[in-house]
């Protein structure tokens, strides 16, 4: 069965949102390309979804994908700053936070810690 709606049209991109302030992640969505820009640690991505439909390697900083960079970056944060995304937008560009130093410690942050006195004996695991 087909559906055919008349007079309906596509949307260039699809546009997200993670979290607020310098937590946030920014997002657009679009038939070749995903944007997204991570406040918490002001970098970008830019993934070609014809070309590594796995999105496993960030064009972000590849030359060969400048324009396609910049015209995503364009769209998103036009997009924020017509809906008033006063968290994400500054100016011209993407509102610029802090950076916060992360933990050596491998296990800081997570929901589950260990108990006090916990010996994990696995070997190649523990073997450092």
């Amino acid at each position: 069965m087909t559906l055919c709606i008349t007079g309906a049209s596509r949307r260039e991109a699809v546009f997200a949102q993670c979290a607020n302030g310098g937590a946030a992640i920014y997002t657009a969505v679009t038939a070749r390309w995903k944007y997204a820009y991570s406040a918490a640690d002001n970098r970008e991505f830019l993934f070609d979804r014809v070309m590594d439909a796995g999105e496993t390697r960030n064009r972000a900083g590849a030359p060969f994908c400048g324009k396609a960079l910049e015209a995503m970056r364009e769209m998103t944060l036009a997009f924020f700053r017509a809906g008033g995304g006063t968290d994400a937008v500054e100016g011209k560009g993407w509102k610029a936070y802090p950076q916060k130093s992360l933990s050596p410690d491998p296990d800081a942050h997570l929901l589950i810690q260990d108990s006090p006195g916990f010996k994990l004996d696995l070997p190649g695991y523990t073997d450092f």
